[in-house]
């Protein structure tokens, strides 16, 4: 496959990656609208599986856009760009990907714990 091709892979993967985000972020909202429910003492839906697998969601999301930083950067070398772009977005998307298992480790810590107390984190 050449570099011309590659950059319209990562292109056409950016874009889906982004369009599940939103869907996460959807998934985010209702999550939100559902505490919110809860605390109005309206009907609520216990939620916990729902969070831990958007959770997941997002972290394979993050990791996608890690790969694509790193297939930027691969490429950038073989045309001898300037490569320091290309390291500061790897660098961005290892820092979201620790926030991420953050994120993942606070929902699953917290399981048992009131979700007032977690309120939603995004990443």
């Amino acid at each position: 496959m050449d570099e011309k091709e590659k950059k319209i892979q990562l292109l056409k993967l950016d874009e889906l990656a982004s369009l599940l985000f939103i869907g996460a972020i959807l998934i985010s909202i209702f999550l939100t609208q559902n505490q919110i429910n809860k605390y109005e003492e309206k009907p609520y839906y216990e939620t916990y599986k729902i969070e831990l697998g958007n959770r997941l969601f997002v972290l394979g999301i993050i990791i996608s856009f890690l790969y694509i930083s790193i297939e930027n950067y691969e490429i950038a070398k073989n045309e001898n760009k300037d490569l320091k772009p290309f390291i500061l977005q790897i660098i961005a998307s290892v820092i979201t990907l620790i926030a991420g298992l953050i994120t993942l480790y606070i929902v699953y810590y917290n399981r048992t714990i009131d979700e007032a107390d977690i309120e939603n984190p995004e990443v």
